[in-house]
C-alpha cells in the first residue's frame, strides 16, 4: 500500500510540474487566436498556418492539463443523473422548462408532419 501511495504522489506531483508549465499555452493561444482574427479582418490576410497552430496549442493544453485541472478539482462535471442532496430547484422547477420543451418539440413534430400546405382550404401541394 505504501509503495501505491508513493506512485500516486510522483504522479501528482508530475502532474503539477506539467500543469504548472503548459497552461501558460492559454495565454499563447489565445495571443494567436486574436492575432490571426485581427490579421484576417483588420488586413484580410489569412493564413491557415495560424489557425492550426490554434487548434494544435488547444489540444496540447487540453492533453496536458487535465491532470493538473482534475487535481485542483477544477474540472466541469456532468451529472448524468441528479444529486438527491444538491442544492438545486425543485422537481416543479426543473418540470417547467422540460413540458414547455416537449411542447415546442410536439408542435414541430405536428407541422412537419402535415407537409406544406396551400391557400386557406389546408389541402397539400401535389406534384408540380
Amino acid at each position: 500500500m505504501k509503495f501505491l501511495l508513493s506512485v500516486s504522489r510522483l504522479i501528482d506531483a508530475l502532474n503539477e510540474r506539467i500543469g504548472r508549465l503548459v497552461y501558460w499555452l492559454v495565454l499563447v493561444m489565445v495571443l494567436v487566436s486574436a492575432g490571426n482574427a485581427t490579421s484576417r479582418y483588420v488586413f484580410s490576410i489569412a493564413s491557415n498556418a495560424w489557425l492550426e497552430l490554434q487548434w494544435y496549442l488547444f489540444a496540447a493544453v487540453f492533453l496536458l492539463c487535465s491532470g493538473y485541472t482534475l487535481r485542483h478539482n477544477e474540472h466541469i462535471r456532468i451529472d448524468v443523473r441528479p444529486d438527491p442532496l444538491a442544492r438545486t430547484p425543485s422537481g416543479s422547477g426543473r418540470l417547467l422548462p422540460a413540458v414547455a420543451a416537449g411542447r415546442l418539440r410536439a408542435d414541430q413534430a405536428h407541422r412537419i408532419s402535415q407537409g406544406p400546405h396551400s391557400g386557406s382550404a389546408g389541402k397539400a401541394r401535389g406534384p408540380a
